[in-house]
C-alpha cells in the first residue's frame, strides 16, 4: 500500500494536469494540486486507509467534491455508521444481465437468477450517471452479465469518460466482434479492461467457461494489445485474470508469464467459497480461497 501511494503522491499533480480536460486558473490549479496531494498523503497516515478502496489509477479523475465525499465515506466506515451522509463513490451498473457462456458457479450461466433478463436503456443509463457524476470516482460496467453484448456499451463508456468518471468493464472476451469493434472499445475512454481467462488451452478453459472458445479469447486479447500499442495509448489498462480453481491450479505459474503478451496486469484471483457451492471446484491451495463475506 505505502509503495503504491508514495508513487502516486510524487506524480499525482503532473498526471492530473496532463489528463485533465478542464481549464482553470493557476490559483485554482494550485488549490487542486494541494487538495489532491493532501488526500493521497492521508492514505498513508490514516488507519482508515489500510488498503486502497479505490483504484490507484482513478486518482486522475478526482475532484474536490469527490475527495470530500470519499473522506466522509471512510470516516463513516471506521465509525461503523449505518445511516450515511456520504454518497456512493464506487458504483456498479449492469448494462444487461445476460451472458453468452454457461459458467457452473454463476446464477446467470445456470439460468437460476430470479431477475428478469433485460437490457438497460441508454437514456436511463445517462440519467443515472448524471445523478452520480459529482461524487462517483469509479463506475464498473458489469455485474451478472457480459457487458460487450450490449450494443451501446461503447456509448456508455464514452459518456462516463465525458463526465470525468473512471470506468471499468470485465468481460469473458469470447465473442466474435464485428470489424472495428475492439478498436472503438480501446478508443472509447475506457479506463480498465479486465478479461477472465480461467484456463490455458481449450480443454482446461472450457471446463468452467462452458461455451467459451479459448483461441478466440486469445485472438481478441492480442488484437487489443496491438491496437493499444499502435495507438500509443496509456489507457485502458489491460488486466487478465485466472480464477483459481482445481482444474487450472497447475497452470498458475504459466499464466503469470502471459505478461509477455503485452498486457498491463496479470493476476490469479482467489475463489469465493460459498455455503452451497460444489467444493469440487476449489483448489488445493487454501490461500487461494476466501469464504463469503470474509473478503
Amino acid at each position: 500500500m505505502s509503495i503504491i501511494v508514495t508513487a502516486y503522491t510524487e506524480s499525482i499533480t503532473e498526471e492530473w494536469r496532463k489528463n485533465s480536460r478542464f481549464k482553470m486558473s493557476a490559483k485554482e490549479q494550485n488549490k487542486k494540486d494541494k487538495e489532491i496531494t493532501s488526500f493521497i498523503e492521508s492514505l498513508k497516515a490514516t488507519d482508515t486507509f489500510r488498503y486502497p478502496f479505490i483504484e490507484p489509477e482513478s486518482i486522475k479523475n478526482l475532484t474536490i467534491k469527490k475527495i470530500e465525499n470519499y473522506k466522509l465515506a471512510m470516516k463513516e466506515k471506521s465509525l461503523k455508521k449505518t445511516k450515511l451522509e456520504s454518497s456512493p463513490y464506487r458504483i456498479f451498473i449492469d448494462p444487461m444481465n445476460a451472458c453468452n457462456l454457461r459458467c457452473p458457479l454463476c446464477p446467470t450461466g445456470l439460468k437460476k437468477s430470479e431477475r428478469k433478463t433485460s437490457i438497460m436503456d441508454f437514456n436511463f443509463f445517462k440519467k443515472i450517471v448524471d445523478e452520480v457524476q459529482e461524487y462517483c470516482i469509479e463506475l464498473h460496467l458489469y455485474n451478472w452479465g457480459e457487458p460487450t453484448l450490449h450494443k451501446q456499451l461503447i456509448d456508455m463508456i464514452k459518456y462516463c469518460n465525458d463526465k470525468n468518471i473512471w470506468v471499468r468493464i470485465a468481460t469473458n472476451f469470447s465473442l466474435k466482434y464485428k470489424e472495428g469493434y475492439i478498436k472503438d472499445l480501446i478508443h472509447s475512454g475506457l479506463s480498465l479492461l479486465h478479461i477472465d481467462i480461467d484456463g490455458i488451452g481449450q480443454e482446461v478453459y472450457s471446463k468452467y467457461r462452458i461455451r467459451g472458445k479459448y483461441d478466440l479469447v486469445i485472438k481478441n486479447l492480442k488484437e487489443t494489445v496491438k491496437i493499444k500499442k499502435e495507438s500509443k495509448l496509456k489507457y485502458p489498462l489491460i488486466e487478465i485474470a485466472m480464477l483459481a480453481m482445481k482444474q487450472n491450479e497447475h497452470q498458475h505459474k504459466e499464466f503469470l508469464n502471459f505478461k509477455e503478451l503485452g498486457v498491463d496486469i496479470v493476476k490469479i484471483d482467489k475463489i469465493q467459497h460459498n455455503p452451497n457451492m460444489d467444493e469440487g471446484w476449489l483448489p488445493k491451495n487454501k490461500k487461494l480461497i476466501y469464504k463469503m463475506y470474509e473478503g
